[in-house]
């Protein structure tokens, strides 16, 4: 049986797959069998989407587990890049980023593609042509001196950590929402499903299981999209009518809401994690950050590696940027409808209307996290509404009666606009998958980082003792992470940016030293990275904690931005240190070049 046929088989049996969890959840739902059976039904359409490919993908070949061999197709590498290209965030945070700061998720979204593109044109062919396992594993076959790659090695074990905490974090929120499980509880459970990928089969089961998780979260964003543009009289092609469909109704009734004194939805949304309200100049910081810690990320460096030549490779980043393109305009298409879809729904409803057809007010009451609140009030049943709002006789809802909460909005927002429980079911497991996809990628890259830099640069050793230990590290770090969220109550978004500032001050002199091992020496690339991250980090502290480490005493140091009244936010802080990276490293082949463009003077002549 050929690639093609195999690839179209697993495709359709994706998609029949899905069919068959929507119309299950959706008649279970419409017979009355209650909301639990439908969760139910989730929980097993999540194990099966998650450890059907990774158990497939099981093996003990090096060349499978490290590389693959022959059996990623462009389009399969393609998905599973765009796992990458979601951070967290955007999980549970991202409904009120785009909310409060459109702006914002529209910058985070091209630095994404740019990144990605980046990634296709400088990183893709070379890295995969060299034949290295990883960056680290590159690092350390242009040098002799192990120390680059060791350090290297380091920061993304630091920058890792980073990433992998705040995925966990925001899978483990949604799963214990949409579960009603214990939050430690569903920690746990994400922090090993995220290991088993990598324990099974390395990059032969981590890259169809982020490609799988990609599939199930375009299908949970679009299948609303599609009914919401539909329902608003406009093509079922959100894509491309958002804007005029849904937005500019939604922008004249605020503006006609505001005018009488009436809170917006975006006055009533709440979040763990605080809002971005930067201004243009550290937005533009924020696009440079993210577009170089994608372009050079050693995290998508390992589905460049899974790819079977260096042509494959690009070609992968090329499908990556058209897949990743549809995927956050859906998102941002999905947010636009959503709103429009949030008032027109709940506006203006009557109580005794909503017992029967808005039960997303009562139904996830007794969940760990609160989704949404009337006049203050849990409700938790159709009978309690009435009383919610202590008023007597029919009461209409308004927008400020409700709180919501927006870290759980993006899962909910099928529920929240009116649309069948199937495509909350739908996107909620969409997000897990997702950003448990991402964790598990960055684990796997992480421990492989660590192992070609500390085990694989000692003598003979073997490709099984790698694989070996690259499972045991990976396991390990789960757990790390996973006791971090549980001891620490973590902001995924500036842990995030945090992390990508940390790659993007070394990341990108790496790579380039790497590329041009005669150009530069280990020791001036050790030094580059040396100097990139311990001004990342302490700029990092000093801005946001102080000298005593302690927030909010008055001592944090302000980093100016030029040109702007604000200064640089904290989580920025790779931006100073990739310009001071790129400078020492720079300054070898620089100080070289004038030395050869300097008249030589003759010794034998005199100054006299």
């Amino acid at each position: 049986m050929s690639d093609e046929t195999t690839i179209y088989r697993t495709g359709m049996t994706l998609i029949l797959t899905l069919a068959l969890f929507i119309l299950a959840v959706y008649t279970l739902e419409k017979t009355g069998a209650g909301r639990a059976f439908g969760i139910a039904v989730s929980a097993i359409a999540l194990a099966g989407f998650w450890l059907i490919p990774a158990l497939k993908g099981g093996t003990t070949k090096a060349s499978r587990y490290l590389r693959e061999d022959n059996r990623v197709r462009a389009g399969v590498n393609a998905l599973a890049m765009t796992c990458l290209a979601f951070p967290p965030f955007l999980a549970i945070a991202g409904s009120t980023i785009f909310f409060q700061s459109t702006g914002a998720l529209v910058v985070i979204a091209a630095a994404v593609l740019a990144g990605i593109a980046g990634a296709g044109l400088l990183t893709a062919g070379p890295l995969r042509a060299s034949g290295a396992a990883d960056l680290s594993d590159l690092v350390a076959q242009r040098y002799e001196t192990t120390a680059p790659a060791r350090l290297f090695a380091v920061i993304v074990l630091a920058s890792g950590l980073c990433l992998s905490s705040a995925a966990l974090d925001a899978a483990a929120y949604l799963t214990s929402w949409f579960f009603d499980f214990d939050r430690s509880l569903a920690l746990f459970i994400v922090a090993i499903a995220a290991a088993v990928p990598i324990v099974a089969g390395g990059i032969a089961s981590v890259v169809p299981v982020a490609a799988i998780a990609i599939a199930v979260l375009l299908a949970g964003l679009n299948l609303p999209l599609v009914v919401h543009s539909f329902n608003t009289g406009g093509l079922p092609i959100g894509h491309l009518t958002f804007g005029h469909t849904a937005l500019e109704p939604v922008f004249q009734l605020e503006k006609q809401l505001k005018e009488v004194g009436i809170p917006l939805l975006s006055d009533v949304l709440t979040s763990r994690d605080p809002i971005l309200h930067w201004d243009s100049a550290n937005l533009v910081c924020l696009g440079i950050i993210i577009t170089s810690a994608i372009a050079f990320s050693p995290f998508a460096n390992q589905f460049h590696v899974a790819a079977t030549t260096p042509g494959r490779a690009g070609a992968a980043s090329v499908k990556a940027i058209l897949v990743a393109g549809f995927a956050l305009l859906s998102l941002i298409a999905f947010f636009a409808f959503t709103r429009y879809g949030i008032y027109q729904f709940l506006l203006g409803l009557p109580i005794s209307e909503a017992r029967y057809v808005a039960p997303v007010l009562y139904a996830w009451s007794e969940r760990p996290a609160e989704l949404i609140t009337l006049c203050g009030n849990l409700p938790g049943s159709a009978e309690a509404l009435a009383s919610a709002c202590g008023a007597q006789g029919e009461r209409i809802i308004t927008i400020a009666d409700l709180s919501i909460n927006g870290d759980l909005l993006l899962a909910a927002a099928p529920d929240l606009a009116g649309h069948a429980f199937s495509s909350t079911a739908l996107m909620s497991i969409g997000l897990i998958l997702a950003v448990s996809a991402f964790a598990s990628a960055i684990l796997y890259s992480v421990s492989g980082n660590i192992i070609s830099a500390f085990y694989m640069t000692l003598t003979d050793k073997l490709e099984s003792g790698r694989i070996f230990f690259i499972r045991l590290l990976s396991l390990a770090l789960a757990l790390l992470a996973s006791a971090a969220v549980s001891l620490y109550e973590l902001d995924v978004f500036t842990l995030v940016v945090l992390g990508y500032s940390m790659i993007a001050s070394t990341a990108p002199v790496a790579m380039a030293a790497s590329l041009h091992p005669a150009t530069f020496s280990g020791r001036s690339l050790f030094a580059a990275m040396a100097c990139g991250i311990i001004v990342t980090l302490a700029v990092f502290v000093l801005s946001s904690l102080g000298m005593d480490f302690t927030i909010g005493t008055g001592d944090e140091w302000a980093a100016p931005l030029p040109g702007s009244p604000t200064v640089l936010a904290p989580a920025l802080s790779g931006l100073v240190g990739m310009l001071l990276a790129l400078t020492i490293l720079l300054a070898q082949p620089v100080a070289r070049l004038a030395s050869g463009l300097l008249p030589r003077q003759d010794p034998r002549k005199s100054d006299l």
